[in-house]
């Protein structure tokens, strides 16, 4: 079962991360995407880790997760967060024991693909409401469970839906060039595929995530 004191926790430090600027930060982001990749959503939400020392869930820092409609069907097709997590001491002894330049590379990305956080979409979090974030979490490190980074849309469903150029180039960022792309590499490789499409107005409710996502963890 969920542990409220471990929610409450949760939601504290997510309007923290609010409160510093990383929802200013990634609504920038958000009308990037939306002028960029002609998203028809966009989200905020919180990127959840778990300290292995302890299995204590964290709010590491806040995405923004951006969506495709495709034949009436939303995908998500993208992913940026706030670059300025807050990790607990053990897992800066993971990363340095992987070696990882902590001034220059992109830790959050590093840690989704270890599977110590998950990109907590809406999903996640009612599933956690009822399990808890720890069983959540023990589902992403045990491969149960997605990261909803290393797979920001699936790529048959793209392939299948879209038109073949613009597939093909989702395709290929999918199936295993997304270890070494920054989410500047994926902007402007899907702004040059839909370069000539017609770019749809944002969902004027995109506006508003920040507050839509904290409603569920009232």
């Amino acid at each position: 079962m969920s542990d409220p004191n471990e929610f409450d926790r949760l939601h504290e430090e997510y309007l923290a991360f609010l409160d510093e600027g990383a929802g200013d930060y990634l609504q920038e982001h958000a009308d990037l995407m939306a002028d960029e990749l002609g998203l028809d959503a966009a989200d905020t939400v919180p990127i959840v880790g778990i300290n292995p020392a302890n299995a204590q869930p964290y709010i590491m820092t806040l995405a923004m997760v951006g969506y495709k409609k495709m034949r009436d069907e939303m995908f998500q097709v993208s992913v940026a967060w706030y670059p300025v997590p807050r990790l607990p001491v053990e897992i800066m002894e993971i990363l340095n024991q992987d070696n990882v330049d902590i001034e220059k590379e992109d830790i959050v990305a590093h840690l989704l693909r270890k599977r110590l956080a998950i990109v907590a979409l809406i999903d996640d979090t009612q599933y956690a409401d009822t399990v808890g974030w720890q069983q959540v979490l023990k589902e992403v490190q045990e491969g149960e469970r997605t990261t909803n980074f290393e797979d920001a849309a699936s790529t048959e469903d793209l392939l299948g839906q879209l038109n073949e150029d613009f597939g093909n180039i989702l395709g290929g960022l999918l199936s295993g060039n997304l270890d070494d792309m920054t989410f500047g590499d994926l902007v402007r490789a899907i702004s040059e595929a839909t370069s000539e499409a017609v770019v749809p107005e944002m969902d004027s409710e995109a506006t508003g995530y920040d507050e839509s996502f904290t409603d569920e963890w009232v």
